[in-house]
């Protein structure tokens, strides 16, 4: 599944998904443009899986432009979450849980 697939990756070392997903914040203008810039292509790649999703008849089809959005911040969160409980969590149960809030996402009319 891609999005364990990301997770495994970005969390694969704690200190840079600490970096990544927590102090990135409010560092700059320069660094604020740049993760807006990641956020529009990863809302662009979302919503090309969502429009084969449609095609395939297991989504309506509507906007899903902020949904896509909504989305990457509660992954954000969700990471963020692990950052915090030291890693108590595994990665595995985080991309659980961000994979049911990307079905509960596609399939609401």
């Amino acid at each position: 599944m891609i999005i364990s697939a990301f997770l495994r990756a970005a969390c694969a070392e704690p200190k840079a998904a600490r970096i990544a997903f927590a102090e990135v914040l409010g560092v700059g203008p320069t660094v604020e443009q740049h993760r807006l810039q990641w956020r529009a292509r990863f809302v662009e790649f979302a919503l090309v899986e969502v429009g084969r999703a449609i095609e395939r008849g297991e989504a309506p089809q509507r906007d899903f432009g902020l949904s896509a959005i909504a989305f990457i911040g509660a992954v954000n969160e969700l990471v963020m979450e692990w950052v915090v409980r030291g890693r108590q969590l595994p990665v595995d149960v985080v991309a659980a849980e961000a994979a049911r809030l990307a079905y509960a996402a596609l399939t609401a009319p």
